[in-house]
Protein backbone atom coordinates (compact mmCIF):
# COMPACT_ATOMS: atom_id res chain seq x y z
CA UNK A 1 0.00 0.00 0.00
CA UNK A 2 3.04 2.29 0.85
CA UNK A 3 4.34 1.95 -2.52
CA UNK A 4 1.19 2.62 -4.18
CA UNK A 5 0.89 6.00 -2.45
CA UNK A 6 4.52 6.81 -3.43
CA UNK A 7 3.98 5.91 -6.93
CA UNK A 8 0.63 8.13 -6.83
CA UNK A 9 2.64 10.73 -5.48
CA UNK A 10 5.49 10.21 -8.19
CA UNK A 11 2.83 10.30 -11.02
CA UNK A 12 1.20 13.67 -9.58
CA UNK A 13 3.97 15.36 -9.61
CA UNK A 14 5.45 14.04 -13.18
CA UNK A 15 1.88 15.11 -14.56
CA UNK A 16 2.67 18.71 -13.21
CA UNK A 17 6.33 18.80 -14.26
CA UNK A 18 4.81 18.02 -17.80
CA UNK A 19 1.97 20.32 -18.21
CA UNK A 20 3.76 23.24 -16.79
CA UNK A 21 6.83 22.99 -18.84
CA UNK A 22 4.28 22.28 -22.14
CA UNK A 23 2.08 24.63 -21.60
CA UNK A 24 4.63 27.53 -20.90
CA UNK A 25 6.04 28.30 -24.33
CA UNK A 26 4.97 30.32 -26.75
CA UNK A 27 1.80 29.41 -28.59
CA UNK A 28 3.64 28.66 -31.95
CA UNK A 29 3.77 24.73 -32.86
CA UNK A 30 2.14 23.85 -29.38
CA UNK A 31 0.60 20.78 -31.61
CA UNK A 32 3.42 19.86 -32.66
CA UNK A 33 5.22 19.41 -29.68
CA UNK A 34 2.48 17.92 -27.58
CA UNK A 35 2.30 15.47 -30.12
CA UNK A 36 6.25 14.67 -30.33
CA UNK A 37 5.34 14.59 -26.46
CA UNK A 38 2.41 11.70 -26.67
CA UNK A 39 4.88 9.92 -29.32
CA UNK A 40 8.04 9.55 -27.04
CA UNK A 41 6.06 8.54 -24.09
CA UNK A 42 3.96 5.83 -25.73
CA UNK A 43 7.26 4.78 -26.93
CA UNK A 44 8.92 4.99 -23.93
CA UNK A 45 6.29 3.20 -21.57
CA UNK A 46 5.45 0.90 -23.92
CA UNK A 47 8.98 -0.35 -24.44
CA UNK A 48 9.52 -0.56 -21.37
CA UNK A 49 6.80 -2.34 -20.45
CA UNK A 50 8.08 -5.12 -23.12
CA UNK A 51 11.20 -5.20 -21.08
CA UNK A 52 9.75 -5.92 -17.81
CA UNK A 53 7.55 -8.08 -19.57
CA UNK A 54 10.20 -10.45 -21.06
CA UNK A 55 12.27 -10.68 -17.44
CA UNK A 56 9.38 -11.66 -15.52
CA UNK A 57 10.07 -8.91 -13.03
CA UNK A 58 7.88 -6.06 -11.77
CA UNK A 59 9.20 -2.68 -11.93
CA UNK A 60 10.29 -2.44 -8.18
CA UNK A 61 11.51 -5.75 -7.92
CA UNK A 62 13.75 -5.19 -10.57
CA UNK A 63 15.01 -1.55 -9.08
CA UNK A 64 15.93 -3.33 -5.88
CA UNK A 65 17.10 -6.56 -7.12
CA UNK A 66 19.84 -4.82 -9.36
CA UNK A 67 22.26 -1.85 -9.43
CA UNK A 68 19.94 -0.12 -11.79
CA UNK A 69 19.51 2.61 -9.09
CA UNK A 70 22.78 3.86 -10.22
CA UNK A 71 21.80 5.05 -13.93
CA UNK A 72 18.32 5.54 -13.13
CA UNK A 73 20.47 8.31 -10.79
CA UNK A 74 22.94 9.59 -13.37
CA UNK A 75 19.68 9.91 -15.96
CA UNK A 76 18.18 11.99 -13.14
CA UNK A 77 21.08 14.06 -12.74
CA UNK A 78 21.56 14.69 -16.20
CA UNK A 79 18.18 16.00 -16.94
CA UNK A 80 18.84 18.38 -14.10
CA UNK A 81 21.61 19.39 -15.52
CA UNK A 82 19.86 19.71 -18.57
CA UNK A 83 16.67 22.06 -16.71
CA UNK A 84 19.42 23.80 -15.15
CA UNK A 85 20.79 24.78 -18.66
CA UNK A 86 17.79 25.87 -19.99
CA UNK A 87 17.22 27.97 -17.13
CA UNK A 88 20.40 29.74 -17.84
CA UNK A 89 20.05 30.21 -21.31
CA UNK A 90 16.79 31.95 -20.62
CA UNK A 91 15.17 30.79 -23.62
CA UNK A 92 11.82 29.79 -22.54
CA UNK A 93 10.51 28.44 -26.36
CA UNK A 94 12.74 25.26 -25.39
CA UNK A 95 12.17 24.56 -21.88
CA UNK A 96 9.60 22.23 -23.12
CA UNK A 97 12.38 19.71 -24.48
CA UNK A 98 13.03 18.81 -20.42
CA UNK A 99 9.38 16.90 -20.61
CA UNK A 100 10.91 14.77 -23.84
CA UNK A 101 13.35 12.98 -21.54
CA UNK A 102 12.01 9.57 -19.70
CA UNK A 103 12.60 9.79 -16.52
CA UNK A 104 12.92 6.89 -14.63
CA UNK A 105 11.09 6.97 -11.46
CA UNK A 106 7.77 8.11 -13.57
CA UNK A 107 8.26 5.04 -16.46
CA UNK A 108 8.27 2.83 -13.36
CA UNK A 109 5.41 4.54 -11.79
CA UNK A 110 3.04 3.69 -15.05
CA UNK A 111 4.56 0.58 -15.70
CA UNK A 112 3.58 -0.21 -12.20
CA UNK A 113 0.23 1.02 -12.63
CA UNK A 114 0.46 -0.77 -15.95
CA UNK A 115 0.98 -4.11 -14.25
CA UNK A 116 -1.81 -3.26 -11.48
CA UNK A 117 -4.46 -2.90 -13.87
CA UNK A 118 -3.71 -5.71 -16.19
CA UNK A 119 -4.08 -7.97 -13.10
CA UNK A 120 -8.02 -6.96 -13.74
CA UNK A 121 -7.97 -6.80 -17.39
CA UNK A 122 -6.73 -10.28 -18.56
CA UNK A 123 -8.20 -10.05 -21.85
CA UNK A 124 -5.69 -7.18 -23.14
CA UNK A 125 -2.40 -7.75 -23.08
CA UNK A 126 0.11 -5.89 -20.71
CA UNK A 127 1.91 -4.17 -23.50
CA UNK A 128 -0.74 -3.42 -25.16
CA UNK A 129 -2.10 -1.95 -22.12
CA UNK A 130 0.95 -0.30 -21.40
CA UNK A 131 0.03 1.42 -25.02
CA UNK A 132 -3.37 2.66 -23.26
CA UNK A 133 -2.06 3.75 -20.26
CA UNK A 134 0.83 6.31 -22.27
CA UNK A 135 -2.24 7.41 -24.69
CA UNK A 136 -4.22 8.04 -21.21
CA UNK A 137 -1.29 9.95 -19.75
CA UNK A 138 -0.80 12.11 -23.21
CA UNK A 139 -4.37 12.99 -23.53
CA UNK A 140 -4.93 13.87 -19.71
CA UNK A 141 -1.53 16.30 -19.90
CA UNK A 142 -2.46 17.55 -23.51
CA UNK A 143 -5.97 18.28 -21.71
CA UNK A 144 -4.16 20.20 -18.76
CA UNK A 145 -1.75 21.93 -20.54
CA UNK A 146 -4.28 23.55 -23.06
CA UNK A 147 -6.61 24.84 -19.20
CA UNK A 148 -3.17 25.94 -18.10
CA UNK A 149 -1.92 27.67 -21.43
CA UNK A 150 -5.48 29.66 -21.74
CA UNK A 151 -4.61 31.01 -18.51
CA UNK A 152 -1.33 32.07 -17.74
CA UNK A 153 1.10 32.29 -20.89
CA UNK A 154 4.48 34.39 -20.19
CA UNK A 155 8.00 33.87 -19.74
CA UNK A 156 7.80 34.07 -15.96
CA UNK A 157 5.66 31.09 -16.77
CA UNK A 158 8.57 29.31 -18.28
CA UNK A 159 11.10 29.92 -15.47
CA UNK A 160 8.57 28.61 -13.11
CA UNK A 161 8.40 25.43 -15.25
CA UNK A 162 11.59 24.87 -15.48
CA UNK A 163 12.49 25.54 -11.99
CA UNK A 164 9.61 22.77 -11.09
CA UNK A 165 10.75 20.75 -13.26
CA UNK A 166 14.43 20.62 -12.24
CA UNK A 167 12.95 19.94 -8.58
CA UNK A 168 11.08 17.51 -9.50
CA UNK A 169 13.72 15.09 -10.82
CA UNK A 170 15.66 16.14 -7.75
CA UNK A 171 13.58 15.01 -5.60
CA UNK A 172 12.48 11.65 -7.65
CA UNK A 173 15.72 10.43 -6.45
CA UNK A 174 14.71 10.35 -2.97
CA UNK A 175 12.23 7.69 -4.06
CA UNK A 176 15.38 5.50 -5.71
CA UNK A 177 15.73 2.94 -3.45
CA UNK A 178 19.42 2.77 -2.25
CA UNK A 179 19.08 -1.43 -1.08
CA UNK A 180 20.52 -1.77 -4.76
CA UNK A 181 23.92 -0.61 -3.64
CA UNK A 182 26.87 -2.63 -4.74
CA UNK A 183 28.72 -3.91 -1.54
CA UNK A 184 31.83 -1.42 -0.42
CA UNK A 185 30.87 1.64 -2.68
Amino acid sequence: MGSAIVLAAMLFVFFVRDVQLLAAPPRGGSWARLSLYGGVNVIYLTTTTAILVSTGYSPLQLIHTSPLWLLIVVWHCLIWLLCLGLHRSGRSNRFWLAALFPTPVLLVSMASGTFLLSHSTNSIGTVPLAFVVALCWWSAVVIAATKVRAVAPGAFVGRVAIDFAGMANTTALMFVPISGIPPGF
